[in-house]
């Protein structure tokens, strides 16, 4: 921490003789305007100890302005012009500091502890940090693995922003935009409704399996494991370099899973070794059979079902209209506006959050997809050039249009792109994606991009435009990255709580 002179004026010559009772006294914050202090408070039962000024009047025991506690340290915040009232810390005191408040204290306390407790206690004045957020989830059977991550990273965000003490809303809904509701077929959260029913378990093409050029199973090494082609023509390896075979370990118990894939893993065999597979089951047991359309910071053993609505395999999943979904989902003139009011709320920040293992196909009002696009589709254009698709542009205005301050709006996309660190190593996986991707070889199509510790995933180039379209509101994050998904949803609270803090700074200044 940086050290602040101290200047030192006739109504500030207190400081000089408060110091020596540093040792016992309180820790004050002076809130001044978009700025706050930390300062040494008048010792309590200290009757005739000189007490500081500022615009709001003296500073005492009663606290002009509000108190507030770091760390079991008591502080008082008052609104003042720190530029008027010519406050500064005193030379034992340590700088602090963020969007829309800076600061002075005891040193061993970090901006990031005081500026959450700042945000939590509302010591800026700016009223309690109110959050909705939209989850669009990916219910292709490439997602299981995912889908496990994303329930914990959502937990994890939701412990986090509580620290803030913020008002959080939370629902989701899935990338289908195509099938008809139908809860009995597992349909349950189809063309923008929001989930109500958690996944009980993974069906088997979430079997683990890790790829691998094989042909037989003797090219997968140990015995135990089975070679699989992705589908009837075969060609291991596409243009790009993409791996189109797969090696699944085979089980007749779950100690061969433990063995195999790790201790979360467990042994489905139900016809037998030929049909055997490990699998990592959704964290939903405690899920009930049913639950609200948005849930609320106090049901925060509910987010890890809202989170995995599942997977499925049914051909009107075939292609991926994420971007479409969502806007389904929070149309407030639509079919589901009933439900877009349950979670918006006028003056909440919104945050939608997009995973996803693959682009988006979302198609304009009357456009369809012939089956033969579903794994090309996002290479077809929107109709500004005289595709099938919506412009990613016109989804971002819509979102942005939710709010009478468009700022309000963040969007947090995980999706796939390149592993390569330089720009122009990234830009060539991507040509070279793309080529192969739209191969007339219908096995070339299953090309990647990218292969993680949980799978590999296409290229979301139209979720890339979205979050560089939503400018600093707007985050892309690689789903096939080491960081997983604890790293994304990390930065999207720092976006989140920095446009908090940006929005108070400005109403302060008012």
């Amino acid at each position: 921490m940086m050290r602040v002179p101290l200047i030192v004026s006739p109504s500030h010559s207190w400081l000089g003789r408060a110091s020596a009772r540093l040792a016992i006294v309180l820790t004050t914050v002076y809130a001044v305007g978009s700025s706050a202090c930390l300062a040494p408070a008048q010792p309590a039962g200290v009757a005739d100890a000189p007490v500081a000024q500022s615009d709001a009047g003296p500073i005492d025991d009663g606290c002009d302005g509000q108190w507030i506690e770091v760390d079991g340290e008591r502080l008082c915040v008052v609104i003042s012009a720190a530029t008027e009232t010519g406050f500064q810390c005193p030379p034992e005191m340590f700088e602090y500091g963020g969007f829309g408040w800076s600061g002075c204290g005891p040193e061993g306390m970090s901006d990031e502890e005081v500026e959450t407790e700042v945000i939590a206690q509302d010591a800026l004045g700016c009223g309690q940090l109110e959050l909705d957020i939209l989850l669009m989830m990916d219910t292709s059977t490439s997602m299981c693995g995912e889908q496990v991550g994303i329930a914990e990273a959502v937990k994890n965000f939701a412990a986090m922003i509580a620290d803030y003490d913020a008002d959080l809303r939370i629902a989701a809904t899935t990338a289908d935009a195509s099938c008809d509701y139908d809860p009995e077929h597992g349909i349950i959260a189809s063309k923008g409704r929001f989930v109500q029913s958690a996944a009980a378990s993974f069906p088997a093409p979430c079997y683990f399996k890790t790829r691998s050029a094989c042909s037989t199973d003797s090219d997968c090494g140990d015995s135990g494991f089975r070679c699989t082609p992705e589908n009837l023509e075969v060609c291991i390896e596409t243009p790009n370099g993409s791996i189109n075979t797969t090696c699944r370990p085979l089980c007749t118990s779950d100690a061969d899973c433990h063995e195999k894939v790790g201790p979360a893993a467990v042994c489905r065999s139900p016809g037998g070794i030929e049909d055997s597979g490990c699998i990592i089951e959704p964290d939903t047991g405690h899920c009930p059979a049913s639950f609200g359309p948005v849930l609320t910071h106090d049901d925060a053993d509910l987010l890890s079902c809202v989170s995995t609505p599942g997977v499925y395999s049914q051909k009107c999943f075939a292609y991926e209209q994420g971007l479409k979904s969502a806007w389904l989902a929070l149309d407030p003139e639509g079919d589901l506006a009933a439900q877009s009011q349950l979670l918006l709320r006028p003056d909440a920040r919104l945050a939608i959050v997009f995973i996803t293992d693959e682009d988006d196909c979302s198609t304009a009002t009357d456009e369809k997809l012939a089956e033969d696009h579903f794994n090309t589709c996002s290479f077809l254009g929107d109709t500004t050039t005289g595709g099938p698709l919506v412009p990613v542009a016109e989804i971002a205005d819509k979102f942005r249009g939710l709010k009478s301050d468009p700022s309000l709006v963040s969007v947090l996309a995980i999706a796939g792109d390149s592993l390569s660190s330089s720009e122009a190593d990234k830009q060539a996986d991507r040509q070279a994606y793309q080529l192969s991707k739209t191969d007339v070889r219908t096995c070339h199509q299953k090309s990647y991009i990218c292969e993680g510790q949980i799978g590999a995933a296409d290229w979301g180039s139209r979720y890339h435009t979205l979050a560089e379209l939503f400018g600093s509101n707007g985050i892309f994050k690689n789903i096939c990255s080491a960081e997983q998904f604890g790293g994304a949803f990390g930065e999207l609270l720092v976006t989140v709580k920095d446009g908090y803090l940006k929005s108070c700074e400005a109403k302060n200044q008012r």
